[in-house]
């Protein structure tokens, strides 16, 4: 969920917005990834997985799947579509607004 008007207007009018960064383990396709915290209505900035390095490339190679990502209920989050995370490493950047 991106940062939206309503959020703006809320956090305006005294609610907080708590930037964090939290690593989660990856997991299957349309599998909730646990993410202890954060519950639906909260935002999210992005969600990068680290993929290991690759000998082409020797280096490691990061994918943003912000756009892709819900917040399915508390404490998980969930790459829609034929994503698999398993095995690598997914940083989230994320925000908890409370009213």
């Amino acid at each position: 969920m991106a940062l939206d008007a309503f959020k703006l207007a809320r956090n305006a009018a005294g609610g907080g917005f708590d930037p964090r960064v939290s690593i989660v383990a990856g997991a299957g396709s349309a599998t909730d990834l646990t993410l202890t915290g954060i519950d639906p209505g909260d935002g999210l900035l992005a969600v990068l997985e680290f993929l290991p390095p690759n000998v082409a490339q020797a280096k490691a190679v990061s994918v943003d799947h912000v756009a892709n990502t819900t917040i399915p209920a508390s404490d998980a989050i969930r790459i829609a579509g034929t994503v698999n995370t398993t095995g690598n490493q997914v940083i989230v950047f994320w925000y908890k607004f409370t009213p």
